[in-house]
């Protein structure tokens, strides 16, 4: 008996995502790492799978949009989001017009690799900006406070644990 044959038998072996390098690599900050972890699982408790569990009657997009809340729309729908993530965007060098959430996994996934600083900046940009818009929702909900886009917090340059720019 070892623990590693104890280990090995019972757990999932699941094929390596693609976008595994996207989430965790060198130099990345954990917690915004996670935060994006949970965005591309589609794990975050948004107000429509709330509503499905009867916690929540209205599910409508906190930014003030209009939208449903979920996720695609939270991260490809919202003006307020997309605002944030074109910023970030433009600060890295790239010029996109909004897709869907899952067509913009894949262009993430393609386009964010490499050990380049662009990469690495592109990859801590994402994370940031995914990071700060559900801390943002999150205070609307249960803090009612509200800040707007161009709040400081919302421009990822600089951030107190890691020197970007």
């Amino acid at each position: 008996f070892s623990c590693k044959a104890a280990w090995q038998g019972v757990r999932h072996i699941l094929p390596k995502v693609a976008w595994v390098d996207i989430v965790w690599f060198l130099d990345c900050i954990p917690k915004h790492s996670f935060f994006l972890w949970l965005t591309l699982h589609n794990a975050h408790r948004t107000t429509n799978k709330l509503r499905k569990y009867g916690v929540v009657v209205d599910n409508q997009c906190l930014f003030g949009c209009g939208g449903l809340e979920s996720i695609d729309h939270l991260f490809r729908g919202c003006k307020f989001i997309a605002g944030v993530w074109n910023n970030n965007l433009c600060k890295c060098g790239f010029i996109r017009v909004y897709r869907p959430w899952l067509e913009e996994v894949v262009w993430v996934t393609d386009r964010l690799r490499g050990r380049d600083i662009k990469g690495w900046t592109s990859r801590v940009a994402l994370a940031a900006a995914i990071y700060f818009c559900w801390t943002e929702r999150n205070n609307r909900v249960f803090r009612n406070e509200y800040q707007d886009i161009v709040t400081p917090q919302f421009s990822v340059p600089y951030h107190k644990d890691k020197h970007i720019w």
